[in-house]
């Protein structure tokens, strides 16, 4: 019965291991996170400024 006991610990200390990992506070995906969130407004900023050479705007 003991070698039950171990697996279970195994399998909770993995289970604790993937949810760690997947979590929010892994540097990994929140840097992954962040990068697409940059990406994301570097390519508005692009946009808009397009949209204000069409227009003809200038800066003062």
């Amino acid at each position: 019965m003991e070698f039950h006991g171990d697996l279970m610990n195994i399998r909770g200390s993995m289970k604790s291991l993937v949810c760690h990992f997947s979590s929010q506070s892994n540097p990994f995906f929140s840097r992954h996170r962040m990068i697409k969130k940059l990406k994301n407004v570097v390519d508005r900023l692009n946009a808009t400024s397009d949209e204000r050479f069409k227009i003809h705007l200038r800066e003062f």
